[in-house]
């Protein structure tokens, strides 16, 4: 990874020496987010018949939509549940908060008011965290209260 960074954080010697060293037939892959001069060096040094794979972000098809507002903290929750109650905001719904008691207070909010919602956070076991983000991309569970 960071193929970029091997040369000018000066291991082209050790790289040239470790090289030497490999079999004739070995696998090897070079990572890095840019196709700089340093990473074209390495790849003539280390690959033979590379495949590049050149990863693009996707376009964003303007179905996505980020909405932020100010307001009093006692009224925040007022205005969310007015929002999604109003049908305001469609589709899917990812909210951020601050921390997770603060996660846990809003869904506890929201399920009282019948709107089903998840919570995803670090301090879940990592299949919960995939089941959730599984049921979020289903369609299961169209809201999802995440930390950062």
């Amino acid at each position: 990874d960071e193929a970029d960074l091997m040369f000018s954080f000066g291991y082209e010697d050790d790289m040239r020496e470790m090289c030497a060293m490999l079999p004739a037939t070995y696998q090897a892959m070079l990572v890095s987010a840019t196709l700089s001069e340093e990473v074209e060096q390495l790849k003539g040094l280390m690959l033979h018949k590379p495949v590049l794979l050149k990863l693009e972000e996707p376009r964003v098809t303007g179905k996505l939509s980020q909405f932020y507002f100010v307001c009093k903290k006692g009224d925040k929750y007022l205005i969310l549940y007015t929002l999604l109650k109003l049908q305001l905001v469609q589709g899917k719904k990812l909210i951020f908060v601050k921390n997770i008691d603060n996660a846990y207070r809003l869904k506890i909010f929201l399920e009282r008011f019948s709107i089903n919602s998840a919570v995803l956070n670090a301090q879940l076991p990592h299949g919960s965290r995939q089941n959730i983000i599984e049921a979020f991309n289903q369609s299961v569970i169209d809201l999802l209260i995440a930390t950062d």
